[in-house]
């Protein structure tokens, strides 16, 4: 009788177990239909304090290199603030991704960076955005645009796309699933077995 409790204990315990797992590969697969605007940037860049071109360095082409890094965190600086007053406000914020710098044909003694970049807004809704009117909004600009980045931008050319994809919830959620009072009693469940698995050895 006492063995047959233990038993009955541990394969409740199995039991919730597979349930929670089967619960967590079900968040994972759910999909939710989304309205993703890309805006994607070609654009020089000056040094912000003496106007000057950045001069090209192999080390922004390597990800891993802190040059690299604060190169992308300036740039992104840069172009983030500029477009987020153009755009609809995304339910998931702006995302600075695929950020490229190359070098530029020399001009003069020195070599320039080319810098590409592509800016992402997710809507769960369907914002009414005419890529055409934007992309002409984007581009009718003075020929630097400053912020709070070093540097300023010259000549960028901005190119805009909205498409619909399926995508993932668990890549849109930030914050873990509200507790329910299933996941209350599975808790409380769990500490019994716990503890009174113990206290019989």
């Amino acid at each position: 009788m006492f063995k047959m409790r233990i038993i009955n204990l541990v394969n409740i315990s199995t039991v919730l177990l597979l349930i929670n797992l089967l619960q967590t590969k079900s968040q994972v697969n759910v999909e939710q239909l989304v309205t993703v605007l890309e805006v994607n940037i070609k654009a020089q860049l000056k040094n912000k304090t003496t106007e000057v071109l950045v001069e090209w360095n192999p080390l922004y082409q390597d990800k891993s290199m802190p040059e690299y890094r604060k190169l992308l965190n300036e740039t992104c600086k840069l172009f983030l603030p500029f477009v987020n007053e153009k755009v609809p406000q995304s339910t998931y914020g702006g995302e600075c991704t695929n950020a490229n710098f190359n070098e530029a044909p020399q001009d003069g003694s020195y070599s320039r960076v080319n810098a590409e970049l592509r800016l992402i807004y997710k809507y769960s809704d369907n914002p009414q955005i005419q890529t055409d009117r934007l992309q002409d909004d984007l581009n009718d600009r003075e020929e630097f645009i400053t912020s709070e980045s070093s540097f300023v931008a010259y000549n960028p050319k901005f190119t805009v796309k909205i498409e619909k994809l399926f995508i993932p919830i668990s890549e849109l959620q930030t914050t873990p699933p509200p507790t329910t009072a299933k996941n209350d009693a599975s808790a409380a469940l769990s500490k019994f077995i716990l503890i009174d698995i113990p206290i019989r050895c």
